[in-house]
């Protein structure tokens, strides 16, 4: 039962196996009691970032963005309920012609260009958030500090291609192709769900190819199968 427990964990689907575990004889104490604690924990934050993520919709629409909701801002809201999956980051796919307008809307409401190091929030040089914009996919995250314990700052990376090497066509041809999906706290808008899976699968051959991430173990975990 402890490598069950370090297993899913690690995997990051401890959620779900406690919404499948819950009720079901034969189960330690102990084992549903960490199952429990860790889904409570993830409960909450999810719902502290979807509070932010609600804040975005209203921001994006009002100013007439042209974007979509990408992995588990989507997954989230859409296809787990709260606590049964967590996500450390918003990720959106915007139209390179309102990337600037994006990242100026987003710094009016608190959002600073940086990275996390050790609880601190680090901003970006101009070095740093220019070789983004050119040698990758993504910007420099944006991340806004939050004075709640569970979720003590929000990330939200801006997505302009599909990978480094695309020429944005791709992209911008996922963006001409957006729908509104229902949740049951808010609806959300993402690519179609073609796109959406298309997505997934570019990112994840990605994360599962990079030597960083082999190296630290986060090249296959489970969760992204799911």
């Amino acid at each position: 039962w402890s490598s069950f427990l370090g297993n899913v964990m690690i995997n990051r689907v401890n959620g779900v196996v406690y919404r499948n575990l819950n009720g079901i004889s034969g189960i330690p104490k102990y084992v549903s009691y960490f199952l429990q604690v860790a889904y409570d924990a993830q409960l909450k934050r999810t719902l502290l970032h979807q509070r932010e993520i609600r804040d975005l919709i209203v921001l994006l629409e009002e100013n007439d963005i042209k974007y979509a909701f990408l992995k588990g801002a989507v997954l989230n809201t859409i296809f787990y309920n709260p606590g049964e999956r967590i996500s450390n980051d918003t990720d959106i796919m915007v139209h390179i012609n309102d990337i600037d307008k994006m990242v100026e809307l987003l710094k009016e409401i608190g959002y600073i260009q940086g990275r996390i190091r050790k609880g601190m929030l680090i901003p970006a040089t101009k070095k740093e958030i220019l070789f983004a914009r050119l040698n990758t996919y993504e910007i420099m995250p944006l991340i806004k500090p939050l004075n709640e314990g569970q979720f003590p700052f929000h990330e939200v990376d801006i997505n302009f291609r599909l990978s480094n090497d695309d020429d944005q066509e791709k992209a911008l041809e996922l963006l001409n192709d957006t729908v509104v999906l229902k949740g049951g706290r808010f609806n959300i808008r993402t690519l179609s769900l073609e796109g959406f899976l298309l997505f997934l699968c570019i990112h994840h051959y990605r994360e599962a190819t990079m030597i960083f991430k082999i190296v630290k173990g986060d090249d296959i975990t489970l969760y992204k199968f799911m």
